[in-house]
């Protein structure tokens, strides 16, 4: 993993920590634990995915990080994977975290952690869904036109695996983004049955 990338998250959970410490040294609590512990959660189970993805894709088409990352290939596989796949999900994941805390806190600024996690697991089930199936059913299309790398030295015979590759990542942001919205929609319907039934027990108070 970047050195530079792992100095950046030390210092971010190093910010956080001090706003939690400080706001409970002053008012004897603090509200913001919730959210970041939302965020550093997001951030640590989207770079666990990021990795394991790049593993699963890497032993695929080696020759897809060389094109389209970068990465050279003497390195071995789980190095590539830590390089590139462990930094972009715990970039992703804290990003995605913080959207949901915010939201969740729009909603209901004293909602549990609990309640927060209701549902995570949907971006990360549908992007592991749509990564099997879009390869699947759609590896023999080539939407970037793939095949004119054939003339800069990649081989006939790897184009299969590159196509495979770049249709598994799509599916991995396609779905885990359709499963992220649901997953900030799951609760509304419930909390807002949970605000209508308050609105009537005031209304109609049990003598």
């Amino acid at each position: 993993m970047p050195t530079g990338f792992v100095i950046r998250a030390a210092l971010l959970l190093i910010f956080a920590s001090a706003v939690c410490l400080g706001e409970y040294l002053l008012r004897g609590r603090t509200r913001r634990l919730r959210a970041y512990g939302l965020i550093v959660g997001a951030g640590c189970v989207g770079g666990l995915y990021g990795f394991c993805n790049d593993l699963v894709s890497g032993a695929i088409s080696p020759h897809y990080f060389l094109l389209f990352k970068g990465v050279p290939l003497d390195a071995p596989l789980w190095a590539r994977a830590a390089q590139v796949g462990g930094p972009a999900g715990i970039s992703t994941g804290c990003v995605l975290g913080a959207i949901a805390a915010y939201v969740a806190h729009r909603r209901t600024p004293a909602m549990p952690l609990r309640a927060m996690l209701r549902g995570a697991w949907m971006p990360v089930a549908l992007g592991i869904l749509f990564s099997i199936l879009f390869p699947l059913l759609f590896r023999s299309f080539d939407p970037l036109n793939l095949s004119r790398l054939t003339k800069h030295g990649l081989s006939p015979m790897m184009l299969p695996s590159v196509l495979t590759t770049w249709w598994e990542h799509l599916g991995v942001y396609t779905g885990s983004g359709l499963g992220f919205v649901i997953y900030l929609t799951y609760s509304r319907p419930r909390q807002v049955r949970t605000e209508e039934s308050r609105t009537m027990e005031k209304t109609n108070p049990v003598a």
